[in-house]
């Protein structure tokens, strides 16, 4: 289902979607040495719907080789015109995975990504499919980096569903925290399909504890068919009055998911 043609038929002309953030895959080791999305198919729905697209590098992993994760880097920036990062710290290698607070491994990374004009840079967190170790989905790694390079956005997908409260933990109780942001792709779609109180938790303590500045829209589009039903479940969607005044959550007003569904990503990315 993810070729180009579907992308942009399912995403961007299906769909509210008036602009879609995307990454490509990696895993190479599991496929033959070949990225399961390379990012030279990302780089044709780019180039299909210029306007309409804003794509990040993926597939590193500093498993594979420090020095070719920093080339591939700059490479995905300077020849595919990256605008960010989305990683995942579980990965197909011997060693399973790694931090993004490892100061050997990962901090050459982003101050790589600090030299390449890279600002935004999100990681899949949660959701611990498949073979892939648990430990790796956890987002506890975020909390140094988050304080050691101020300058970026660090942006956890999925917002760590099922550890969302610790990673709002992470900003609720250090409000001076203005870069740690968290993306709801697949999180929505998963509770409120059959999980409706528990989406409504998940919600109400990310609006809650990271704030409604610091909560984006992500739908793992085309993984659930379409992004259409969701936005419209969204739209619908509120937190129960209980819920609200027994654990002090904010209600999803108009304002709050107007935000949540572009304005907090169009500020971090700059789009008018």
């Amino acid at each position: 289902d993810m070729t180009v043609e579907n992308f942009g038929k399912v995403i961007l002309e299906e769909s509210d979607t008036s602009m879609a953030i995307f990454n490509p895959f990696g895993f190479r080791e599991d496929y033959g040495g070949k990225d399961m999305v390379p990012i030279e198919e990302q780089a044709e729905v780019k180039k299909r719907w210029p306007d309409k697209t804003i794509m990040m590098g993926g597939g590193l992993t500093p498993n594979q080789g420090l020095s070719e994760t920093l080339n591939r880097m700059e490479m995905y920036v300077k020849e595919f015109k990256a605008e960010g990062l989305k990683l995942y710290t579980f990965d197909s290698t011997k060693k399973k995975g790694w931090w993004f607070d490892d100061q050997k491994l990962a901090y050459p990374m982003w101050e790589k990504a600090r030299s390449l004009g890279v600002k935004n840079i999100g990681c899949h967190k949660g959701i611990p499919f498949g073979q892939f170790m648990a430990r790796y989905a956890h987002p506890e790694d975020f909390d140094l980096v988050c304080d050691d390079f101020l300058d970026i956005n660090w942006i956890a997908f999925h917002s760590a569903w099922p550890y969302q409260n610790e990673l709002a933990a992470l900003k609720g109780f250090k409000p001076q925290r203005k870069n740690l942001y968290s993306e709801l792709g697949s999180t929505f779609a998963a509770t409120v399909t059959n999980r409706p109180v528990e989406c409504a938790h998940v919600l109400g303590q990310l609006v809650r504890d990271l704030g409604e500045d610091y909560v984006m829209w992500g739908t793992d589009s085309t993984l659930w068919a379409n992004p259409q039903w969701q936005i419209e479940a969204f739209r619908r969607f509120r937190i129960p009055d209980q819920l609200v005044e027994g654990h002090g959550y904010p209600q999803l007003t108009d304002e709050v998911k107007a935000k949540i569904f572009g304005l907090n990503a169009a500020r971090i990315w700059g789009i008018n």
